[in-house]
């Protein structure tokens, strides 16, 4: 497989993938039924070959053991970095190489859940309700109370 460029050249990463015959038909199967993904499986692929050291192909010649050791490893590196979606994406370009080729994963991979929600949202302390309480009318009172002690989301109480 030719060195595929890097950087700032991300948009020539996916022809140079393809270039390979049967990297190319992989990627047309998916493009037919969603292009943007095809790219993102493409490119997710070719990330982790790039890491590994291997060919797409040198990675259906391993053996079941190395070859789900291989992913599992990268799996949980992003998962450590805290880019589970990204790790979520691996899983996903691989276990399609894998059944483009004729094979499955064997092992299953456990990924975290995303809990980017949860993670940008915290509770107000005491005093910043008490202070947002104190600075509303009789209508932000009521929405303020509604979310802060109703257990409601903001999406809930509309205009």
């Amino acid at each position: 497989m030719p060195a595929l460029p890097r950087g700032k050249h991300r948009e020539f990463r996916v022809p140079a993938l393809v270039a390979d015959e049967d990297l190319r038909r992989w990627h047309d199967d998916l493009a037919r039924g969603a292009p943007k993904t095809a790219d993102n499986y493409a490119r997710t692929l070719s990330r982790v070959c790039e890491r590994n050291g291997r060919a797409p192909k040198d990675y259906i010649g391993l053996d079941i053991k190395e070859r789900e050791d291989l992913l599992q490893d990268e799996i949980a590196r992003l998962t450590r970095e805290d880019k589970t979606g990204e790790a979520r994406n691996v899983k996903k370009s691989g276990a399609s190489w894998l059944a483009h080729n004729g094979l499955r994963l064997e092992r299953k991979i456990r990924l975290p859940r995303i809990q980017e929600r949860k993670r940008n949202r915290r509770q107000a302390t005491p005093g910043e309700l008490r202070a947002a309480f104190r600075a509303g009318d009789a209508s932000a009172r009521g929405a303020i109370s509604i979310l802060a002690l109703g257990g409601r989301r903001g999406e809930t109480l509309g205009n």
